[in-house]
Parts: C-alpha cells; structure tokens; sequence
C-alpha cells in the first residue's frame, strides 16, 4: 500500500462524509417541510415534499452504504500499514496520516507537494460550503 492510495482513499472518504452530512441536514429541512404542508392542508406541496423526501432518503441511504465501505478500507489501510511497516497510525485526519507515511517514505521534507495543496483546497472548499449553508439557513 503506498501512501497516494491511503491520501486518496482519505480523501474521498472525507468528501463523501461532508456530503452525506449536508445530505442529511437536506432531509431534515424536507421531513419539516412535509409536516408544515401537511398541517396547511396544501396537498400539491406535500406530496412534491414527500416525493423529494424519499428521493433523499435513497441517496442517504446509498451515500452511508458508500461511507461505511470507505471507512472499512480505511481501517483495513491503517491494520496493513501498522502490519507491513510497524508504526502506529491513528485517527483518519489526512495531514496526519500522510505525514506519517512520508516519513516512512522519506519524503515530505520540502515544499507542499500537490496531495497536500489538495487537501488544503478542499478543507478551504468544504469550510467555505459549511459557511453557505449557514447563511443560507438563516
């Protein structure tokens, strides 16, 4: 196992958990919104609510299947890499743990690499999404 595959499983694994999260809240506000169309007796509104409720229900339910695959593969790099190599990973932070397999490479020791302006950018892009969706809320 080499340390781009760990980053880009990592990686994905992130993305996929930001998007099932945001999911989620999009389910939420749905679930409210078929009770608020219920209660006003708007039955066009409730059931274009309902049917967009289960339309989320399925995608949720195929982003946490996705999500646990990925977060099984990520254990299953981080029980092969203590195997093969002997050190100590922890957690699922991506920095971490790829400072972590550079070192073992012997690498990381100059400029940012790319993986690792990657990951900024999506940190910076995942944070900047988070902010939109609060003052959207609001």
């Amino acid at each position: 196992m080499d340390s781009e595959y760990a980053a880009a499983v990592l990686t994905e694994y992130k993305l996929l958990r930001n998007k099932y999260e945001s999911l989620t809240d999009s389910l939420s506000l749905w679930k409210n919104r078929v009770t608020l169309a219920s209660e006003k007796g708007e039955t066009a509104l409730l059931k274009a609510a309902e049917e967009k409720v289960r339309a989320l229900q399925e995608e949720c339910a195929s982003l946490e299947a996705a999500k646990n695959d990925l977060e099984r593969e990520l254990e299953r790099a981080k029980q092969e890499l203590k195997a093969n190599i002997g050190i100590k990973v922890t957690g699922s932070d991506p920095r971490t743990l790829l400072a972590q397999l550079q070192k073992i490479a012997g690498a990381g020791n100059g400029a940012e690499d790319d993986l690792d302006k990657k990951l900024d950018t999506l940190s910076v892009e995942s944070e900047l999404e988070r902010l939109k969706r609060d003052l959207s809320e609001k």
